[in-house]
């Protein structure tokens, strides 16, 4: 029997766990889609239809697009067959939901597999390096008497292409558009058969959510999807965080057709 010194025994441990397939990738390449999975995507598959944004379609001086719809959102692998950018059925609160996507990934929101736990970190999106947890990544002031942040943190926060991420085993729970995968089903997409496509579709999906969170889910102080303290908000910023009357608004609704004055948003 031969034994290897522990040190190697490390060595090849870490270079395994460095090879392996994220989250994401172990759960789509171990979906086998049944029948009803099948017909579902086939219906999805179907109704599809590209929709080409107008790059020039703006007003000025005020409804202009922002460079970061373009700049962060495609380098998103969801963004290859979903419009960027992507929330755009619920009147009520598509704005909201879609301002989250300057800082938060898809797969944040829309990855909930039940039984299994996620840790979120910032991402850098150009390489999909770990970004250190810091009060300057959050959109929002970390002094609001002084209503602004450091000149470092100012220059931090304007940076789009790092967002909060799903992690499990040490790896990011998600693939960008630059990955092998996500080019493959873009040629499967296409050039391939239907029933490619289709079968294609059904396990990209299977790890995800049709409808991420509702809002308080992580705007409320007893048990929030994610620790803002870990992922480097200041007290003052988790608080504003947890307490934003936004979704406090929200939760006013109680119907889909309910309708409330914006002045009550100030109550």
């Amino acid at each position: 029997m031969i034994r290897f010194p522990f040190t190697i025994i490390l060595l090849l441990l870490s270079v395994n766990g460095a090879s392996a397939e994220n989250y994401y990738l172990q759960a789509v390449k171990s979906t086998r889609p049944d029948d009803e999975m099948l017909m579902k995507s086939r219906e999805k598959v179907k109704e599809y239809k590209k929709v080409e944004i107008q790059d020039d379609l703006e007003v000025p001086p005020f409804h202009k697009r922002g460079d970061w719809e373009t700049e962060s959102l495609k380098k998103t692998f969801c963004t290859q067959c979903h419009l960027s950018p992507p929330h755009t059925k619920n009147l009520r609160s598509r704005a909201f939901l879609n301002m989250h996507t300057q800082f938060i990934a898809c797969e944040t929101c829309h990855m909930r597999p039940e039984g299994v736990d996620f840790d979120y970190q910032w991402v850098n999106y150009r390489d999909q390096s770990v970004v250190e947890a810091d009060a300057g990544l959050f959109r929002q002031p970390i002094n609001l008497q002084k209503k602004q942040n450091t000149p470092d943190a100012e220059k931090r926060k304007t940076d789009v292409l790092v967002k909060i991420a799903p992690f499990k085993d040490n790896q990011t729970a998600m693939i960008l558009n630059s990955h092998a995968f996500a080019e493959q089903t873009t040629k499967i997409w296409e050039t391939g058969s239907e029933e490619e496509r289709v079968k294609r579709r059904a396990i990209i999906h299977q790890p995800l959510k049709e409808k991420g969170p509702q809002c308080d889910a992580c705007h409320q102080k007893d048990n929030p999807l994610l620790d803002l303290n870990a992922l480097g908000a200041e007290k003052a910023q988790a608080k504003r965080i947890l307490n934003h009357i936004v979704p406090q608004f929200f939760k006013r609704y109680k119907e889909d057709d309910q309708k409330i004055r914006i002045n009550s948003l100030l109550q």
